[in-house]
């Protein structure tokens, strides 16, 4: 099991990270990323420090592992691509904006929206582009691949979903627009031929809080000249 203390002194309390950039392993290595655009790499055996990979930006998700290599987007508007036995870049690609999303490996792509509202594929080998496809809104969710590998959805701030042939980048559906304010939250599912997708909220913040501050004085039989006065709390 992975030790609760580490030899290290590093402190790692000192930088922020989300609860989207978890801790994956694979290789015998543990990795993670974190907002001041530091990707660790330890020995997922004793915890012992390996490697510190430095990008240009917060890493805001968890890297994809694929064949030796770490696939990982961050804030600075690249992709990268980092060989786990030395922590050195393969590659790195320049999208429209930052990158707030794991990209998703299969068949010898790497696929992953950015905050632009493109999502693209890359060549996981050098990182030339394959194809590019452009919603209209920022994209915050990791995409799926559906069971047989020949179809990519994904959700973007635009409210709707979209499925692409996943070779190719064509369209072969996008859903109505979705209730609610956001899709970020998770990334859809797929099982049994349907997709599975959580938006939030219906409603904003404030039109909840002021229903709430109704129900409160509707409950209290006020009818003062400053409805937002509650007995007793004064």
């Amino acid at each position: 099991s992975f030790p609760t203390r580490r030899s290290s002194d590093l402190e790692l309390w000192r930088e922020l990270t989300g609860p989207r950039a978890e801790v994956i392993l694979g290789g015998g290595l543990a990795f993670m990323g974190t907002y001041a655009g530091n990707l660790y790499a330890w020995d997922a055996a004793s915890g012992a420090d390996k490697w510190v990979f430095k990008a240009g930006g917060p890493i805001g998700h968890s890297p994809a592992f694929c064949e030796g290599t770490l696939f990982f987007g961050a804030m600075d508007r690249r992709l990268y691509a980092v060989d786990i036995a030395s922590g050195q870049a393969r590659w790195r690609v320049e999208a429209g904006e930052g990158i707030w999303v794991s990209p998703v490996v299969h068949q010898g792509l790497v696929m992953f929206g950015a905050r632009d509202g493109v999502f693209q594929a890359l060549d996981t080998k050098d990182g030339q582009k394959k194809w590019c496809f452009q919603t209209g809104g920022p994209i915050l969710t990791t995409a799926s691949v559906s069971e047989d590998g020949t179809r990519v959805v994904f959700a973007s701030e635009d409210m709707q979903v979209y499925c692409l042939r996943a070779n190719s980048g064509q369209l072969l559906w996008k859903s109505p627009k979705l209730a609610g304010l956001s899709v970020r939250d998770y990334a859809p599912v797929l099982v049994r031929g349907l997709v599975l997708i959580t938006t939030n909220p219906v409603k904003d913040f404030h039109t909840i809080l002021g229903e709430h501050q109704n129900m409160l004085v509707h409950r209290t039989g006020f009818t003062g000249l400053d409805p937002r006065y509650i007995p007793g709390t004064r």
